[in-house]
């Protein structure tokens, strides 16, 4: 087992530091590049289904050859009022600012999936919900310094019904295994969060999250504005908000009677939040991460399973729980999410004697109130924690099906 795999609990971080280990430890943990894309077909070469035989098409898929053109993904959130709640506007940009190729590849519940391994044929059923894998995925920037990664994931599809209509939610978690350009040696996770219509119909956000120790990816001077080509999902709603330390409430870790597991209980403020960045000269590849105001709550005990010898330990939770409220703390409603599936990502940065742990996952949603009333959607789940200094934060996709528009009444 490598360094970054340790899943002792001391090895995790469960000690007393020095204030000077507990300043830097709290730093790498928060400082972070995000950079939000949303997909749209690539014309050169549109995504296609891999038949299980040849030459009858491609309504049998035992996977799929994703290409697709990824495009800077903005949302903007107005403060939630009594009257109308949260409501946002959400726009892409319109030129490219990256390209992804990936092989999205179902597989049996119990194949063990990795990065070298093809999972036996599987052919995919939009009525289940099944687990797939990304192989070969490699996502290119369209900068000046040829920036890009390579990465591998997991996810699942979630079978639901939208205004009368069957739809796939699709749902994952990317590992980057590897950066080049700007990107080169830096440690980051992806989330998939979207809809997909076979053969050839994806729509999804990725939003990756990157440890940016050196600050190498901050801009300096705002990014150039977005020239929006509008709303690319119409129907959707996408909100994001990322989290801080409730003081009131710090993170407690209790490890299970066999040791097998560690339960964190976990309470989070949570911000309104605006992800920009830009691929453009001058300066290249950057990102603007700019927290607004406090407008909710998320509580949740997250497991680690720690029987694992890998090194990526799954994970889910028990009891979670969003909740919003206005400016003046009156509560327009929330929803229970819990996470379905999760990997942490035990990271191990120079000049610290203890892991970061990097979070990926999905929740779906469930007993919405107020605004949220029957929600049906996903939460994407990206962030970092420390157990040395409870430290963390984490950014929150929540992706809800909206065909009345109910999170853009008041910007209508």
């Amino acid at each position: 087992m490598t360094q970054q795999g340790a899943v002792s609990l001391r090895g995790l971080g469960a000690v007393v530091l020095p204030d000077d280990d507990a300043a830097a430890i709290d730093r790498l943990v928060q400082q972070a590049a995000y950079f939000s894309l949303f997909s749209t077909p690539n014309p050169e070469t549109p995504t296609r289904g891999i038949p299980l035989i040849p030459f009858v098409g491609q309504a049998l898929s035992i996977a799929f050859s994703v290409n697709e053109e990824m495009h800077r993904f903005e949302v903007h959130q107005s403060l939630p009022s009594p009257v109308c709640g949260l409501h946002i506007t959400q726009e892409v940009g319109t030129q490219p600012a990256s390209k992804v190729q990936m092989q999205m590849t179902p597989m049996p519940n119990n194949f063990q999936a990795a990065d070298d391994r093809v999972p036996p044929p599987t052919l995919l059923l939009p009525f289940l919900s099944q687990r797939f894998c990304a192989l070969r995925g490699h996502l290119e920037f369209l900068d000046s310094e040829g920036s890009g990664l390579r990465a591998f994931g997991t996810g699942h599809t979630f079978p639901a019904t939208v205004a009368g209509q069957a739809r796939t939610r699709l749902a994952g978690v990317l590992d980057i295994l590897e950066g080049q350009g700007k990107l080169a040696g830096l440690h980051g996770t992806g989330i998939v969060n979207g809809d997909i219509q076979p053969p050839g119909g994806f729509a999804f956000n990725v939003l990756f999250r990157i440890i940016d120790s050196d600050a190498k990816l901050q801009a300096r001077t705002p990014v150039q504005p977005l020239q929006s080509a509008g709303d690319p999902a119409p129907d959707m709603a996408f909100m994001p908000f990322i989290s801080e330390p409730d003081p009131d409430y710090p993170i407690q870790v209790e490890l299970g009677p066999s040791g097998r597991h560690v339960r964190l209980r976990v309470v989070e403020r949570l911000r309104l939040v605006d992800l920009n960045f830009s691929e453009e000269l001058p300066g290249g590849l950057r990102s603007q991460t700019t927290p607004g105001a406090l407008v909710g709550r998320h509580s949740t005990t997250m497991i680690l399973d720690m029987s694992t010898s890998e090194d990526v330990i799954p994970a889910y939770s028990q009891g979670g729980e969003f909740s919003f409220a206005d400016k003046d703390g009156k509560r327009i409603g929330g929803f229970k999410a819990d996470l379905f599936e999760a990997r942490v990502f035990p990271t191990l940065l120079p000049g610290l004697r203890t892991p970061i742990l990097r979070i990926g996952g999905f929740a779906p949603p469930t007993q919405g109130t107020g605004q949220f009333t029957e929600p049906v959607g996903m939460v994407s789940v990206n962030g970092a924690l420390s157990l040395a200094t409870g430290m963390i934060s984490t950014l929150y996709m929540v992706r809800l099906s909206d065909p009345f528009r109910i999170f853009r009444a008041a910007a209508s």
